[in-house]
């Protein structure tokens, strides 16, 4: 009998044993594998997921609601559903704030048009007015190519503001009384004077023209 549990004693010893060498061995290979923080703390945090919480929190990347995609890198915020403001309303690439619905639709009061070198005058009453030029240019020995340039102008918290597009090619400002603003290139511009009168003037320039005109609707 003595020896049947001599026997087993040694058997538990030399597993124990084994085991410790096995755990030992694994810590040992953990140890070498482990890197440690490149900053002291609380520098170089993990960076918290998007939650709940109280504390601002910035995403690098572009972000997708309702929806597992989000391939259109060109947008930040992806909306899978309607979007609720209930404090502040939105705000506009051009620092225009809008907290309400609008509750009239601009209309077009009255259009014109005048030539390459030509101009108007725009009376109030107005809300905002949108140029069109359009200028043929040659392009080789018997086709043409077509400018179009658009223009708005347009009411901002007060200040009077454009915003131009030509090709690919875009801007914005703000219009100072009695200065004139051109915009627009590719041999075509529209000039804007906000007069100290409440009117505004626009003048018409292109260059090589060929048939050129230039269109503007004034919106109440």
């Amino acid at each position: 009998m003595g020896k049947y549990f001599s026997a087993i004693s040694t058997t538990v010893l030399q597993l124990t044993f084994l085991s410790c060498v096995v755990a030992l061995a694994l810590g040992i290979n953990y140890l070498a594998a482990w890197t440690g923080p490149s900053a002291s703390p609380p520098n170089s945090n993990v960076a918290a997921p998007v939650n709940i919480g109280t504390t601002n929190q910035v995403k690098d990347a572009n972000l997708s609601v309702g929806h597992s995609a989000n391939t259109a890198t060109d947008y930040g915020l992806i909306a899978y559903g309607r979007i609720r403001s209930t404090v502040g309303g939105f705000e506009f690439p051009d620092g225009t704030v809008q907290a309400t619905a609008a509750s009239t639709v601009s209309t077009a009061v009255y259009s014109g048009v005048f030539g390459a070198s030509g101009s108007v005058t725009i009376n109030p009453p107005y809300s905002s007015i949108e140029i069109r030029g359009k200028n043929r240019q040659p392009n080789g020995s018997s086709t043409f190519y077509v400018n179009d340039l658009y223009v708005s102008v347009f009411n901002s918290a007060g200040v009077w503001k454009y915003a131009w597009q030509i090709f690919e090619f875009t801007g914005t400002g703000t219009l100072a009384t009695g200065v004139q603003q051109c915009v627009g290139g590719a041999g075509i511009t529209a000039c804007i004077t906000a007069n100290a009168g409440g009117t505004f003037t626009i003048v018409g320039n292109a260059t090589s023209g060929y048939g050129t005109s230039y269109m503007y609707t004034v919106h109440q």
